[in-house]
This record gives structure tokens, C-alpha cells and sequence, in this order.
């Protein structure tokens, strides 16, 4: 069974050699490598295309539309594997991780396998598990689809079959596309298997919330919220998953609320980011009924989890700005001066 290992790079040519090399030594060879250059301005597409002179396996293309989920298409498109997988290209795939995630597929006839991570920091080598690992194979698609929503893992966790995979799945925003893609994987995978083992090796680097130049306005974001919404309730999936909705939507929004902190420190917090009757007239052509509009009306509606909103890593950053935040209201962003 072939596997296409999918790799947006934008200069990434500190980093990308590794990743090639743990491709190099997996111990599954059925695979095919795609790279897709996004605009790089370093030596990165040059190295990438050195790896193709010598080894057949690897096709390199270019996608001129800047942004990783542009990129991701493209080489969805291009592949040819039966699954594929994405990658980034300053992270590296354990030995063994892409056979055991295959062997699980064609054991299960899985949609999705997800495997776990350990994450390096600033190349330190300095293992961090960020979960305790289970100790045995789960079907995760029996569990109620709620569950699954309260975690939304990066792609690079997880082996798709191809044929599952949408073009509405690849977001244009610089940030949360990984968890739009999941958000419609989930809705549309019947059997998702969760494996024991490594999978994946994900550095990270110390830039973190200081580097935040790709900030997207709260209402993008709100226009994916709201097809998301739609497509589950469609299925007939939004009666179950409401309240893991508005825990991660919470979430989401707070982060993107620091972010624009962190890049626009002349700003101040008041009123309200949403108004419900906006929503409304925003909305209402999407929409073929009432009650649809009123669930998205209602996942947009003050937040009342106070451990949600105070336990989040959001939040307690925020708390050190010495700015005034109610957590609980919806927020706007206005400029002083």
C-alpha cells in the first residue's frame, strides 16, 4: 500500500535535511515523498530538488499561493498513495511510525490512524511526552463524537486515507487550518484508530507568541465556525458535540485574542468582539433555517465556563498584560490614539 508523506517547506533548509533522513530510514519503504515549495526564500527548494535527482521516491512542486494549507492541497493533489500524510518540514517521523500507523489502517480499515508525539525543544533534544500514552490499540470512533472535539490533534499525528480527504478541508487561514481539517475529518470518518506508539518527533522552537505576524481577524475565523457548524448539524452530529464546540471555540478565540495582543500592544479591550444581532444579518444567507442560525448564535454567546476560560494558558497570559479583561464577554479590539 502506497503512502504519500506530504511536506509544505518554507525555508526550512536549517531543518529539513532531518526530516528527509528520518524518511530515509522508516522501516515501512512503500512511500512516496512530495515536497511543495511555498515561496521560499532561502536554500530550501534548492536541497529539496537535490533530493530528487537521487532518489525516485521524492517529486517536488511549487505552490505560488502563500500559506501552509495551499501548499498541503497541492500536494494532496499530486499524490498518488492510497493514505497520505502530512508533515512539516522541521519535524521528524520515528523508524517505525509510519508502519505502525499502515498496519493499523489495514488491520481496521481505519479512515484516520493517530498515533502520539514527543516534542524536542529548540533542538535540544530534550524529550517532552505531552500525553500519557495508552497501552493498547482503541477504536476512537465508538467513543460519543464529543469526545473527540475536546482534543483536536495537529495532522501530523495521524495517517488518512485519501479517498476521506475533501478539497473544503484545506482552510485559507494562516492559523487554525489544522483545526478546520480536523473538525471535517472527524465529521466524516467512520472507523478512526488510535495506536499506542511514537509516531512523530515535533520541535519546538522559542519564538512562540512573540512571533505572530500570520494574526487573523476574529471574524474569518468565526466564517469557518460558522460553515463547521452547519456541516455537523447537516449530519445530524451538532446535538452532541455543542458542548465540546463552544469549549474548543472558547479556546481558539482566546488564543487568537492574545495573539493580536502580543503583536498590537497599543490596543485596548473593550465591548464585544460579537454581537448576536450581527451574527444574524451576517449569517442568515447561509443558513436555510432558523434553528441552525440559533445554534451558531448560541455557540457565539458569552462564554459562562469560568474554569474553561481562567485554566487556559490564554487567559493566565493575558492576566500578566496588566490589561483589563472580562472573560466572559465577547471583545473588540480599538485603538488608542
Amino acid at each position: 500500500m502506497l503512502v504519500s508523506v506530504i511536506i509544505p517547506i518554507y525555508n526550512v533548509s536549517e531543518t529539513i535535511e532531518d526530516t528527509y533522513r528520518s524518511l530515509c530510514r522508516q522501516s515501512y519503504k512503500n512511500i512516496e515523498i512530495i515536497f511543495v515549495d511555498n515561496q521560499s526564500t532561502d536554500k530550501s527548494y534548492e536541497m529539496v530538488m537535490n533530493y530528487q535527482y537521487i532518489d525516485p521516491r521524492v517529486r517536488v512542486f511549487k505552490e505560488e499561493k502563500q500559506g501552509v494549507s495551499y501548499a498541503r492541497k497541492k500536494g494532496f493533489q499530486e499524490a498518488k498513495g492510497e493514505y497520505v500524510y502530512f508533515i512539516d518540514g522541521d519535524d521528524c517521523v520515528s523508524k517505525t511510525g509510519i508502519e505502525k500507523m499502515v498496519l493499523a489502517a489495514q488491520k481496521y480499515h481505519a479512515d484516520m490512524v493517530q498515533g502520539h508525539f514527543i516534542r524536542l525543544e529548540d533542538k535540544r533534544n530534550i524529550p517532552r511526552r505531552d500525553k500519557k500514552h495508552a497501552h493498547k490499540v482503541r477504536d476512537i470512533s465508538k467513543n460519543d463524537p464529543s469526545h473527540l472535539l475536546y482534543q483536536l490533534p495537529p495532522l501530523w499525528m495521524r495517517l488518512y486515507k485519501k479517498e476521506l480527504i475533501q478539497d473544503y478541508y484545506f482552510s485559507s487561514l494562516p492559523q487554525k487550518e489544522d483545526d478546520i481539517f480536523t473538525y471535517y475529518a472527524y465529521a466524516d470518518a467512520e472507523c478512526i484508530i488510535q495506536i499506542p506508539d511514537v509516531v512523530y518527533y515535533y520541535l519546538q522552537t522559542s519564538t512562540g507568541l512573540s512571533s505572530v505576524e500570520n494574526t487573523i481577524p476574529y471574524h474569518l475565523y468565526v466564517n469557518e465556525i460558522a460553515k463547521i457548524v452547519k456541516y455537523y448539524a447537516d449530519k445530524g452530529l451538532f446535538p452532541s458535540c455543542e458542548e465540546s464546540f463552544r469549549t474548543q471555540f472558547t479556546i481558539s478565540l482566546l488564543d487568537l485574542l492574545q495573539r493580536t495582543i502580543y503583536k498590537n500592544r497599543n490596543f485596548m479591550l473593550q465591548q464585544r468582539l460579537l454581537n448576536p444581532e450581527k451574527v444574524e444579518e451576517r449569517y442568515n444567507d447561509i443558513y436555510e433555517n432558523e434553528e441552525e442560525l440559533k445554534m451558531l448564535i448560541s455557540l457565539l454567546g458569552p462564554y459562562d465556563n469560568e474554569d474553561i476560560v481562567k485554566d487556559s494558558d490564554c487567559f493566565k497570559a493575558l492576566s500578566k498584560e496588566s490589561i483589563e479583561v472580562k472573560p466572559y464577554e465577547k471583545i473588540k479590539m480599538k485603538k488608542i490614539g
